[in-house]
């Protein structure tokens, strides 16, 4: 059982913003074209927190609150980051808009805000990472 797939919002990403030269998951941040383009966006499964079991007569049931992050990529940070905080700024509004209050196609509750921080950066590269989280309601059962 998944407890919330990505697929649909790597499809909402891309149908919403503009200007990335890739969205995917996060297994994408790893490839080598990952750090070239700048840019990027990839989904990353952060985690959940359960709600107290409940039981029935029917199926297991329990509420979760599912995070995701997406974690924005900019090579253009220069030496001390300035620049990729300016950067950063007009994506991090487009994925702010493409998923706040977006319903998530199996979950419970629409995305909400979760938080938002800057993950690294590298001097000698200029990487800078940046993550925007959203939260979720998901229902995870299964039949006995």
């Amino acid at each position: 059982m998944d407890l919330l797939d990505i697929e649909p919002i790597i499809n909402r990403l891309k149908a919403q913003t503009v200007g990335f030269r890739e969205i995917g998951a996060a297994a994408d941040l790893a490839s080598a074209g990952a750090a070239i383009a700048s840019p990027c966006a990839f989904v990353v499964l952060l985690g959940a927190t359960p709600f107290e079991v409940a039981e029935g007569s029917g199926p297991l049931r329990q509420w979760m609150t599912a995070t995701i992050g997406v974690v924005i990529a900019i090579t253009v940070a220069g030496k001390r980051g300035v620049a990729g905080l300016k950067a950063v700024q007009e994506p991090a509004r487009q994925i702010r808009k493409a998923l706040f209050a977006w319903p998530h196609p199996t979950a419970q509750r629409s995305f909400h805000l979760a938080g938002e921080s800057l993950e690294e950066f590298d001097q000698n590269t200029g990487l800078l990472l940046y993550r925007v989280d959203f939260s979720t309601l998901v229902l995870v059962k299964e039949d006995i």
